[in-house]
């Protein structure tokens, strides 16, 4: 299931100081993070620095939704080693993003 992260604000360094964690986060390390989980789940990340951005990308994330096709197999391998996916259309125009890899 792709997941669609919407950060808002990603916190300064100077504020991230006064947190318990300070040491293991950054404004980088958190985008890096957000955006490792929405594209590794096939989804993807937005960015917003003002609230007036908010209905522009909800509108992108529902266009996205509205156009999605969703595609399920069943592997006989048997084993539960982690299996890389790729997916591709003869289209060139068209544009697919998926989780990256199954178990």
């Amino acid at each position: 299931m792709p997941i669609f992260v919407i950060g808002y604000k990603i916190p300064l360094t100077e504020q991230l100081l006064k947190h318990k964690r300070a040491a293991s986060l950054t404004p980088d390390s958190i985008v890096s993070s957000l955006k490792f989980f929405a594209e590794t789940t096939g989804g993807k990340a937005f960015f917003l620095n003002d609230s007036s951005q908010l209905y522009a990308t909800l509108g992108a994330i529902k266009r996205e939704l509205s156009h999605q096709y969703i595609v399920g197999f069943t592997s006989h391998n048997g084993d539960s080693q982690r299996k890389i996916l790729r997916v591709q259309t003869k289209k060139k125009s068209h544009r697919v993003r998926t989780r990256q890899s199954y178990r």
